[in-house]
C-alpha cells in the first residue's frame, strides 16, 4: 500500500510544499478550463493529486484560492508579455486590418468575439506605457515595496477587504485580499467568494 504524505498543520507549510501545490493547480487549470473553473473543484482534484483524504485540504481554501489567482495573475502577464513581443518583432499594418471588417461587417469564419466583461479606468486616465516590466524592474526596490507599499482597501458593494504588501511565491510583489462577502443580486441576498490578486510587472528581481 502506496503511503500518503503527512498532514501539514495549518498557516505552516513548507516552502516545497507550497511549490508542489502551486505545480498540481496549474496543471489542474490547464486540464479545467477557466470558464469551468471553481476552487472546490480544484481542490478536490488537488487532494487526488496529492493522494489526500476527501476535505483533507479544507483548512487550506485561503491559501488554494491564493495559487489559483496567482496561476491566473501569471498567465495573464505572459499573454501580455507574448502580445507586447509580436507588437515590435511585427506590427500588423492598420490597412490590412480593416478592410476585411468593413468586408464582412466586423466579423469572420473564425467566430464571434466575446464581449468584454469588465473594465478599467486608471486615476489619470492614461494607459500603461509599453514594456511595461522593463520599465518598472529598476524603479522600486522588492525591500522598499515590502516596507513602504502601505495597506490598501478595497470596497465592492459595501464590503471592504484590506491587504498588506506581500511577496508571491513567484518572487513577484503585490497585493492579495480575499474572502466572503455579501452581495445583492435581482432583490435576494446571497453569498459570493472575492479574489483579489494585484501584481506588479517587473517587480521579481
Amino acid at each position: 500500500m502506496a503511503s500518503r504524505p503527512p498532514a501539514l498543520p495549518h498557516g505552516r507549510l513548507p516552502g516545497a510544499h507550497q511549490a508542489e501545490m502551486k505545480k498540481h493547480v496549474e496543471q489542474i487549470i490547464g486540464e479545467v478550463g477557466v470558464d469551468n473553473l471553481s476552487a472546490k473543484t480544484v481542490r478536490e482534484k488537488l487532494e487526488t493529486a496529492l493522494g489526500k483524504e476527501p476535505g483533507e485540504l479544507k483548512p487550506e481554501k485561503t491559501l488554494i484560492s491564493e495559487l489559483i489567482d496567482e496561476v491566473m495573475a501569471q498567465q495573464e502577464d505572459a499573454e501580455e508579455e507574448e502580445e507586447e513581443e509580436e507588437e515590435e518583432e511585427a506590427p500588423p499594418p492598420k490597412k490590412a486590418k480593416k478592410a476585411p471588417a468593413k468586408a464582412n461587417g466586423g466579423g469572420d469564419d473564425g467566430g464571434e468575439k466575446k464581449e468584454k466583461t469588465f473594465s478599467c479606468t486608471t486615476v489619470s486616465g492614461n494607459e500603461a506605457p509599453k514594456d511595461l516590466k522593463k520599465a518598472q524592474s529598476k524603479k522600486l526596490k522588492s525591500k522598499e515595496f515590502l516596507e513602504k507599499g502601505g495597506r490598501i482597501e478595497i470596497n465592492i458593494n459595501g464590503n471592504k477587504l484590506t491587504a498588506d504588501p506581500r511577496e508571491f511565491s513567484s518572487g513577484g510583489k503585490g497585493w492579495y485580499t480575499g474572502g466572503k462577502i455579501e452581495m445583492r443580486v435581482n432583490g435576494k441576498d446571497i453569498w459570493a467568494q472575492a479574489g483579489i490578486n494585484i501584481t506588479i510587472p517587473g517587480s521579481r528581481l
